[in-house]
């Protein structure tokens, strides 16, 4: 539970982050940007793979960076379902996603460091060879 509300407030804060960067992203009251967290949660985890399965084509043939369209598409979508979450256009979108994934990045850092993973693991190279070593994160 503790991990829910961690994800859903960092979630929020990277909607107002892109609320506050780009100027075709507006959320009216702050119940507004919590709902649109949460839906954005659950479009991220339950569309947005069908979409990247239907486009994987269209990714391959993009190297990737149809990706970021898709990720337009959810954030799209979710402005569809909030009344007070607006979004100009699809170019306003995916530039809201790319914000939402420097977010996600971060909220994949923090919570490694809270779970005691520390640092990521590296490679060393040692007498010739490459090897893993592990990191200490204190």
């Amino acid at each position: 539970m503790k991990g829910f509300l961690f994800r859903l407030v960092i979630t929020a804060l990277g909607l107002w982050a892109a609320e506050t960067i780009i100027p075709g992203i507006h959320i009216d009251r702050w119940d507004h940007l919590i709902i649109a967290a949460l839906l954005l949660g659950i479009v991220n985890a339950v569309i947005r793979p069908v979409i990247l399965i239907l486009t994987l084509p269209l990714t391959v043939l993009t190297l990737g960076l149809f990706i970021f369209v898709v990720n337009g598409i959810s954030f799209y979508l979710v402005h569809w379902l909030v009344p007070g979450f607006s979004v100009s256009g699809l170019g306003a979108a995916v530039l809201g996603s790319i914000v939402g994934v420097r977010r996600r990045i971060g909220q994949d850092r923090a919570l490694s460091s809270c779970r005691g993973h520390g640092a990521p693991p590296r490679l060393n190279e040692g007498e010739g060879r490459w090897r893993l070593v592990e990191v200490d994160g204190g």
